[in-house]
């Protein structure tokens, strides 16, 4: 999957956005037709969400176990 920049007079394909697109979303090999076009504000709204499901989450803490052992 690429993202690139778009300069063409396209519409956001986000639904009930009537910005002009700024991002092409190309899924498909060969990269030459693109599948989904957004705007920069669609992009970052979905990046914002995307990363409150996928965001990495931080490994327990060692001292914390040791404490409780020692209890």
């Amino acid at each position: 999957m690429i993202i690139e920049p778009t300069n063409l007079n396209i519409k956001c394909d986000m639904m009930g956005c009537k910005n002009k697109a700024d991002y092409a979303i190309y899924n498909r090999k060969p990269y030459k037709i693109p599948d989904m076009h957004f705007c920069k504000d669609c992009l970052d709204n979905m990046y914002s969400a995307i990363s409150k499901l996928r965001a990495p989450k931080s490994p327990e803490n060692i001292m914390k176990k040791i404490k409780i052992k020692e209890k």
